[in-house]
């Protein structure tokens, strides 16, 4: 059985401290996020600055894209991302069409578990393709005293 893979997760406001500790960080991880926060704030050049610091790890664009699959993913693998993350809310036809994209770049597409969601559709995104889920907490949720619990791994 192969190890896990571990992912870090730059959720900053400025690419200049997500690089400052990928920096610290990159050695003892697998994969570099550019987070959602990072990605708003900074654009495509988040994540072009983060495959350049990193060229040999997995760099995600956790973008939680719900529409216009096809063209983010045109720009998130373009910009050098080697996954992209879908929000469960998105279309089947984004899913499909973001999935087409990947593999035509040699990535893969994360399908990030927010809210409501079945297991219906996840049998439609691995039909698809899609072999990569991401059950989220939000930061919000976190905020407000919601912890992981029993719950989440009956979901699951």
């Amino acid at each position: 059985m192969s190890r896990p893979l571990l992912q870090l997760a730059l959720d900053h406001t400025s690419l200049e401290a997500a690089q400052r500790d990928v920096a610290l960080l990159q050695d003892h991880v697998d994969i570099v996020e550019a987070g959602t926060i990072l990605c708003l704030t900074e654009g495509l050049s988040a994540v072009k600055a983060l495959r350049a610091q990193c060229p040999e790890k997995i760099i995600v664009a956790d973008w939680k894209v719900a529409d216009a699959g096809e063209t983010l993913a045109q720009q998130a693998f373009g910009a050098g991302a080697n996954w992209m993350t879908i929000i469960c809310a998105a279309p089947l036809a984004t899913v499909e069409k973001g999935h087409a994209v990947a593999q035509s770049c040699g990535g893969e597409i994360q399908m990030e578990l927010f809210g409501n969601w079945t297991l219906d559709d996840a049998r439609d995104w691995y039909r698809t393709g899609v072999r990569q889920a991401i059950y989220h907490r939000g930061r919000d949720a976190q905020a407000s005293g919601q912890q992981w619990g029993e719950a989440d791994l009956a979901r699951m």
